[in-house]
């Protein structure tokens, strides 16, 4: 393979504008194949392309350039005919976007192209695109970035003089906000330290400067986390091929659709949940969608519909998956679970919800064979972990014969978060704000009678969740009114409230990772460390609700 102009300057530009002409084309064969004769869509896939060829030749890269030039031909012969593209011509040009992806990741890692199977693409594809001798359009790559030299040197016919300026946008490497972020969290762990000096000061001055930094800091964790945030459309732009795959593997009929792509979430939230979108798609189409025959039989369209939308909800999103399939049997799961070790007495006593959520037991699987999409019992256990490491909760649904729908609630942002440090017993904990509706001063007598926007609140003193001894004899409590939970308001019974900060979340490691209702932990100024709540799943114990005492 030729290095060519292979300059790490122009070899980042090349990779991220490859990236999205391969995005581009996977979306433009999906919807080819949905128009077969689509002028604007095979004029779009050939565009990508060329312009891959251009900034291939530009680069070095010639094996990636003739493989990209073999497939030019066959749009530019579609072009030309007015024919409509077969199902064996999107499912090899399908097949050679995968090599095209793995050519794409073995330059990224500094690997040779040599050695990736190309030979029977390329044959496919030429004979495909033989039929019709058609001359191809000596025309510039309309996609070569500005910024990569050209191969070969040239002059248009009338030149005119280039306007020097600089871009008004720059790529920087996802790793550099990382670090930005971490910087941030040792800042606000340095500031919390110089609030402690300054609220036992006497000095002004220092109050003043601390709390200039202290603004200044909030407007700097403000722009970082901006500009980490991407919309949910770069989450799923892979997806509707993955349900197109499985389809035709299972003989079966399916269609994606997505709601919310525009709604914004930390980048470190996106990477999270990739994983858990996959297994949850591939488990729709291969375990929840019918095929069209018991569809049909059912009173379905033969076609099922999976949909992945994502809200905004406050400083959270829920990211919702819902089928239209045949739902999860009850009886089944129990059979299973048992089968799995859990006693007869406990899977009584467990509510629907609580049974639903079973399925993100490790090894327990309802398919009826093993295949390399389901059966292993992975994929639920998978999505679970993912969503609690985030410092989400997980929701299941489902309905007989009328589908199963996945919710995630996960924080709109990562690693940096406003929390309300509250004391329970002799320990500090906070609670994320997002979730807090209100804090009251309560009688311990008073708080069974707890009322709040005209309905009960029930309510649990966090100590005793905790499992720690939280009885100290006063009268009087702070009550913490949580709303959202689906329950209504409930509310968390506190022995003191010592106020917000900007928390730098940090990760459990074990054994801490496995205490429940606890999401993460930050540093104090003082270098005490406090845990940050998962509220919803500590309130989880009870169904969400808890009866004030």
């Amino acid at each position: 393979m030729g290095r060519g102009m292979d300059d790490s300057r122009y070899k980042a530009i090349f990779l991220q504008e490859t990236h999205e002409r391969l995005s581009g084309i996977e979306k433009g064969l999906l919807e080819l194949e949905s128009n077969p004769q689509d002028p604007a869509a095979i004029d779009k896939l050939f565009r990508h392309y060329h312009s891959i060829k251009g900034m291939c030749s530009s680069m070095g890269y010639e094996a990636m350039k003739e493989f990209s030039h073999a497939q030019e031909d066959l749009l530019n012969r579609l072009r030309k005919t007015g024919e409509p593209a077969t199902t064996q011509m999107i499912s090899t040009l399908l097949s050679s976007l995968d090599a095209l992806k793995d050519m794409t990741r073995r330059i990224e890692d500094g690997l040779p192209l040599e050695g990736i199977p190309l030979a029977p693409l390329i044959k496919k594809i030429k004979e495909f695109a033989a039929p019709e001798k058609i001359t191809r359009e000596e025309t510039p790559a309309r996609g070569t970035p500005s910024a990569l030299p050209l191969a070969q040197g040239g002059q248009t016919e009338k030149e005119t003089p280039p306007l020097i300026s600089l871009p008004n946008i720059m790529k920087v490497p996802a790793g550099v906000f990382d670090e930005l972020l971490r910087i941030t969290g040792d800042l606000l762990t340095t500031l919390s330290s110089l609030k402690g000096v300054s609220a036992r000061s006497m000095s002004i001055e220092l109050k003043e400067k601390v709390h200039s930094l202290d603004n200044s800091i909030e407007e700097l964790r403000s722009e970082i986390l901006g500009a980490r945030m991407l919309p949910f459309s770069t989450l799923v732009e892979g997806l509707p091929r993955i349900v197109r795959d499985i389809s035709v593997k299972n003989a079966k009929e399916a269609e994606l659709k997505v709601e919310g792509i525009e709604e914004r979430l930390d980048r470190g939230v996106l990477e999270s949940m990739a994983d858990p979108l996959v297994h949850l798609v591939r488990n729709a189409v291969d375990h929840g969608i019918e095929t069209p025959s018991i569809r049909r039989l059912a009173g379905k369209t033969a076609k099922g519909t999976i949909t992945v939308g994502c809200e905004g909800k406050k400083e959270k999103v829920v990211i919702r998956v819902t089928d239209d399939g045949g739902g999860i049997d009850l009886n089944k799961l129990k059979e299973k679970a048992q089968e799995m070790g859990v006693a007869k007495e406990n899977l009584e006593r467990m509510d629907e919800k609580e049974l639903l959520l079973l399925v993100c037991m490790p090894g327990l699987s309802l398919s009826l064979s093993v295949t390399d999409v389901s059966g292993r019992g992975v994929g639920m256990d998978i999505v679970r972990n993912a969503v609690k490491k985030s410092g989400g909760t997980l929701v299941v649904e489902s309905s007989p014969e009328r589908g199963t729908s996945v919710i995630m609630e996960l924080p709109r942002s990562s690693s940096i978060a406003r929390v309300l440090l509250v004391r329970a017993g002799q320990e500090v904990m906070g609670i994320p704000v997002a979730g807090i509706e209100k804090v009251v001063e309560v009688k311990k007598e008073d708080m069974a009678g707890l009322k709040y926007g005209g309905e009960n609140i029930r309510v649990k003193r966090l100590g005793e969740l905790m499992g720690m001894d939280s009885e100290n004899g006063q009268d009087v409590l702070n009550v913490v009114i949580l709303g959202d939970r689906g329950t209504g308001e409930c509310g968390l019974a506190v022995e003191g409230v010592l106020g917000e900060m900007s928390a730098y979340m940090r990760p459990l490691a074990p054994p801490f990772s496995s205490v429940r209702g606890v999401t993460g932990f930050t540093v104090m100024g003082d270098g005490r460390p406090v845990f940050i709540l998962d509220t919803a799943q500590l309130l989880s114990r009870t169904g969400g609700g808890i009866s004030g005492q």
